[in-house]
């Protein structure tokens, strides 16, 4: 046996030959023969660095009582010259790296990733607190438990920016991709919860992020385990976080906004989420990847003509318009249809009861029960009575929207990719961030080409995006997982039955990062009725646990309103060019009843960011009250009946 060689010729190899009682009775047995001054775990699938385990113990000398020393680390895939690498950092945050840490008293550090391998733990710390690995069968998510008292008890903690270990991602027996014990994770978050209350981590907080990270590993539990275990998952997902609620564990500032929104609906209702947004998943995937193929068949046929007419300038001419083709398209169906594209006092000639009548909407929710689904989920959602045919209210007149006036141009607009022409021919391609990529899928992004800092959206949906300020600290994985469930759910139901959403082919698309500052880029958001612009929502940390707004009128006087978010700290200072801004706001909105315009304004250049036909679903808490009235007298709804008034 290999082992016993190595253990012949250096004493400090010990062999430990017993039957197989699972992963965490082998860890501990290691950790109780274990004789050093740290501890170190070197899988069998991976390897290190020659010099890794010299750099962390140097480290950790380097300063008296350091509980623990990390890397970075790099996975792996493939062998030989086929073999390929990609760089995972230990903490999103440079201000992590190379200084003293206490993640005792910084409960944030607990997001750094959890991998225990690349890094080394003082003995003397581990004994102190008893932390073990919990000894239940098999290789079942017994790391997350050794890594979480870790990081709950100790004071100390040094991140070094280095590469150190190699983990192995393609071993078809790794339980990482087993698609067995689908519950084994909801055992071990339980047995994490159990010894962190037992132990009393010193941390007032500590259950409460204990339950963030439980979400987000039943997250990724879901992504891996087989379609037929998701939808009793989900269930059991459920449970177990309606049992936290009871015992006040979930705390909203812990999680971040979507988050907290998806969570809240697996709360609320475990079935609708699951057939929203995992439901014959793999089907839809099959059928996307029968799309890319019949799309490269016609690629190619596309090709054949081209060389038949020997013309480069065809090929050139087609990709250049094909986006203004895509809008000529969009535009003549809705005048076949006769359908209203929102502007004031234009009749449609399908009335709503026939919504879903022409061949476009037949794929959309059956027309019969969307006025019953819409008004099912505002009422739930919004604590406020709904009455199609009269609504009053600024957020009841958005739900009226949705369901008579989801129109293939707002399609066409809410599209982040294909909207760009429309401003482009409008207001002018200057006021375009410069545009990086576009992909069908997460896989196709090829990284070295995009520059250090950048963001990655999805173009059907809003909120959906990852600002990337450091490629080198970016967690491909996670973001994997995230634009793989984006690009396959429908943000349609998500969003709360916005329908313009529905028929928008999903893309990836790279942008330009802007930076404004620290505290963030500022959202500009102009309301516009009747294709003048009313007021300017500024915003700042959208789409963080920070966020914060103002509204003001057009002469930049701060109103008196509160919807959903706090004031900002600080009252914002007229921006230089606000007069351009309104009127290209104006141009914009220019033949709609009611669009939201949203700019940003960096480095003394405007930059258009997107047009919102529902803003928040209609579904703002508007504090005072009185001001939903207001906003809803602003909005004059299109004529939806011949001859009679909305």
């Amino acid at each position: 046996m290999l082992f016993r060689d190595y253990a012949s010729q250096d004493d400090r190899i010990v062999v430990i030959n017993k039957c197989n009682a699972g992963y965490g009775a082998a860890m501990n047995d290691g950790l109780d023969m274990a004789k050093g001054e740290y501890i170190g775990i070197v899988e069998s699938d991976d390897y290190i660095l020659p010099e890794m385990y010299e750099t962390l113990y140097e480290t950790a000398k380097s300063r008296e009582q350091i509980d623990i020393v990390k890397s970075n680390f790099k996975r792996f895939w493939g062998t030989g010259r086929s073999r390929k690498f990609e760089f995972v950092a230990l903490s999103k945050k440079k201000a992590h790296y190379n200084t003293l840490l206490n993640p005792a008293s910084d409960i944030g550090l607990l997001r750094a990733n959890g991998l225990n391998q690349p890094g080394i733990y003082r003995k003397a710390f581990l004994s102190e607190h008893d932390i073990r690995f919990n000894e239940s069968p098999g290789a079942a998510y017994q790391d997350n438990g050794f890594w979480f008292q870790i990081f709950a008890f100790a004071n100390t903690a040094y991140f070094i920016d280095a590469a150190l270990y190699f983990i192995r991602r393609d071993n078809p027996n790794s339980s990482v991709k087993n698609q067995g014990q689908a519950y084994a994770i909801c055992l071990e978050y339980d047995h994490i919860r159990n010894t962190l209350k037992k132990k009393g981590a010193p941390h007032p907080n500590i259950l409460e992020m204990c339950a963030v990270m439980r979400y987000v590993n039943y997250q990724w539990t879901i992504a891996r385990i087989a379609p037929e275990l998701r939808k009793e998952f989900i269930e059991r997902f459920r449970d177990d976080f309606a049992q936290l609620a009871k015992t006040n564990e979930l705390s909203r500032m812990f999680f971040t906004p979507s988050q907290w929104n998806e969570l809240s609906w697996i709360l609320r209702d475990p079935n609708e989420y699951y057939y929203a947004l995992w439901f014959k998943r793999e089907e839809l995937d099959a059928c996307r990847a029968k799309i890319r193929r019949l799309e490269s068949d016609l690629a190619k046929a596309d090709r054949k003509i081209s060389d038949l007419r020997s013309c480069n300038s065809y090929k050139i001419g087609r990709a250049a318009t094909f986006i203004p083709r895509a809008f000529k398209r969009a535009i003549k169906y809705t005048e076949s249809y006769r359908i209203s594209h929102t502007t004031t006092g234009q009749s449609a000639s399908v009335p709503p009861s026939n919504i879903g009548s022409s061949q476009s909407y037949s794929t959309m929710i059956d027309s019969s029960t969307l006025p019953s689904l819409l008004k099912e989920w505002y009422e739930k959602n919004s604590g406020d009575t709904l009455d199609f045919d009269h609504p009053v209210t600024y957020n009841q007149k958005i739900q009226w929207l949705k369901l008579h006036d989801s129109t293939p141009i707002k399609t066409q607009l809410a599209d982040k990719l294909l909207v760009r022409d429309w401003v482009a021919r409008n207001i002018g391609d200057e006021h375009l961030i410069p545009l990086l990529g576009v992909w069908d899928s997460f896989d196709q992004i090829d990284f070295s080409s995009l520059p250090s800092s950048f963001v990655l959206k999805m173009n059907d949906s809003s909120g959906h995006n990852i600002v990337v300020e450091n490629k080198g600290m970016l967690d491909i994985d996670s973001a994997r997982l995230k634009f793989e469930r984006w690009l396959t759910s429908s943000f349609t139901l998500q969003a709360g039955y916005e329908m313009h959403y529905k028929d928008i082919e999903p893309k990836i698309i790279a942008e330009k990062y802007l930076y404004e500052g620290k505290a963030g880029l500022t959202d500009y958001r102009l309301f516009c009725f009747d294709g003048e612009p009313f007021s300017i929502w500024v915003d700042i940390g959208s789409g963080t646990r920070n966020h914060k707004r103002d509204i003001y009128d057009l002469n930049w006087n701060l109103q008196p309103i509160l919807v959903n978010y706090p004031n900002l700290s600080t009252q914002r200072e007229r921006p230089a060019q606000l007069d351009t801004m309104i009127s290209l706001a104006r141009k914009l909105s220019k033949g709609f009843c009611h669009v939201r315009v949203d700019l940003y304004y960096v480095d003394g250049k405007i930059y258009f960011g997107e047009m919102t036909f529902t803003p928040q679903s209609g579904i703002g808490k508007w504090d005072p009250p009185e001001f939903n009235y207001l906003y809803g007298r602003m909005l004059n709804l299109p004529n939806h009946d011949p001859g009679d008034p909305a």
